[in-house]
């Protein structure tokens, strides 16, 4: 016999009906302001001090009515405040001054910013009508959904640069900042960040001035440090959470208390991640400026990492903040830009540039290996030697076609303790290590999302006061989920 199935033996609404019973309403305001005033102190001596606002408040209400979704739901409402203050203070000092073919220009320089953030929701349940929505008539309060965060994040940064040239035709340049963040603890705040460039200007030389078709030759170089302290909020102190405590004999009284997170440890040695990079590069450009190409290749190091470790287990936290571990990237980029058509009414010009990289991880502290949640439920692979993000994954080899299959490969010793493996239809994984046993054992690297190259190319028409342009652009390899 059959049996029928009622598609409406169900508590759940259908879409539209829970749609019409959710009323979402927000206001936004928005103010941004700034000032600037520039005072010349001397010849060529200038002193400017700029000061800036943005302004950010929010507040909305999400209410959803009695039986929404599924019969048996209670009203609901979610209150949401939030805002954001953002101060900026820039004051510099420039001098410039040229002596002949000699041309100075010098830079000195402190600024300060203060983010303030607060963010407030209160989740209010069971209101005896749908249409009174003020919190006010909640006959209670989701304390789970309901929280209040206060922040301020601050950087202090004071800077220096000084730039030379010579005729026009030897350049060099030298800088060096001082940043103090609030995401590092007292006495680990400060990063430090030199950095120094060189230029030379062939074509401006007597013995290629003669040169017909060459326009301009340039060539440079430069190396330098730079810094990234974008990370979690106090990262560097043990933040503490909602938990309960039980009290007396037997199972106790469950009394409200505070505990430090159980999911990641504080560190408060953790400091800025820096990068130190070299680049090298030249600028041709040739039949007076019809076809010109710039060329760069990098290297460039990062150390410090700020990355969550492993911890020990007897600490019953899993992770912990640290710097550690050292990665590589090495790459080079060539643009090709060309004037084809250059008439009174008509132009036409193109763009194309193609670009490889190639980054390796170098060191990684005492870890081998460091797994990391992907997107979505893949897993990344960190491992030195190899690209900083791998796929780490099953390889699949076939379907199973029927239970007979299955069968016969349980009788020759397979086993699985994965659940829901061994099903008529479903993936059969690769025995990657041989043991014939398919565990998390059998994942492997499965590829990884760099590309061998990327590309791309423009057109540029224009015709009088009409223009038209279209462009291509790719990547040559690489994997994807």
């Amino acid at each position: 016999g059959t049996t029928s199935v009622n598609p409406f033996n169900t508590s759940n609404h259908t879409p539209l009906f829970a749609m019409e019973q959710f009323s979402i309403t927000s206001d936004e305001y928005r103010a941004l302001t700034s000032g600037d005033l520039t005072i010349n102190i001397l010849p060529g001596l200038d002193f400017k001090t700029l000061a800036s606002s943005y302004v950010n408040y929010a507040k909305g209400v999400n209410f959803s009515k009695r039986d929404a979704t599924r019969a048996g739901d209670v009203n609901r409402g979610v209150y949401d405040d939030r805002l954001n203050i953002d101060l900026l203070s820039e004051n510099t000092l420039t001098f410039i001054k040229d002596i002949k073919k000699h041309s100075f220009n010098l830079l000195a320089g402190f600024t300060a910013q203060q983010t303030s953030i607060s963010t407030q929701r209160i989740t209010g349940l069971d209101y005896p009508s749908d249409n009174i929505t003020t919190l006010n008539t909640a006959l209670s309060i989701d304390v789970a959904n309901t929280f209040n965060n206060k922040n301020k994040i601050g950087l202090l940064s004071y800077l220096g640069r000084l730039t030379y040239n010579y005729d026009d035709k030897y350049l060099f340049a030298t800088s060096f900042r001082a940043d103090g963040s609030s995401y590092f603890a007292p006495g680990n705040k400060w990063g430090y960040f030199p950095s120094v460039s060189l230029g030379w200007v062939a074509s401006k030389e007597k013995f290629l001035s003669q040169v017909d078709w060459l326009s301009s030759l340039k060539f440079r170089t430069s190396y330098g440090v730079s810094g990234n302290n974008r990370i979690v909020d106090f990262a560097f102190i043990d933040l503490l959470g909602n938990a309960n405590y039980p009290f007396g004999a037997g199972n106790g009284t469950s009394t409200i208390g505070q505990t430090p997170s159980s999911t990641i440890l504080s560190n408060p040695n953790i400091t800025w991640e820096r990068t130190f990079q070299y680049n090298g590069g030249m600028n041709l450009s040739i039949f007076n400026d019809a076809i010109s190409f710039a060329l760069d290749v990098y290297q460039s190091k990062t150390d410090q990492l700020l990355l969550r470790q492993s911890a020990q287990a007897f600490t019953g936290v899993p992770l912990v903040w640290n710097n550690i571990g050292s990665v590589q990237n090495r790459g080079i980029e060539l643009d090709v830009n060309t004037n084809n058509i250059k008439r009174k009414d008509f132009s036409w010009t193109t763009s194309a540039n193609i670009s490889h990289n190639r980054n390796k991880v170098l060191e990684l502290g005492n870890e081998s290996r460091i797994l990391n949640q992907g997107e979505r439920t893949e897993l990344y692979i960190n491992r030195v030697g190899e690209p900083l993000v791998q796929y780490y994954g099953y390889v699949t080899d076939g379907v199973w076609l029927s239970q007979a299959e299955i069968t016969a490969a349980q009788e020759k010793g397979l086993t699985s303790n994965l659940a829901q493996y061994f099903v008529a239809g479903g993936l059969k994984f690769k025995d990657v290590n041989g043991d014939n046993k398919i565990d998390t054992d059998d994942r492997t690297v499965i590829g990884n999302p760099y590309p061998d190259f990327s590309w791309g190319i423009s057109n540029n028409f224009k015709y009088k006061n009409f223009d038209f342009s279209f462009m291509f652009q790719g990547v040559q390899g690489g994997s994807i989920i």
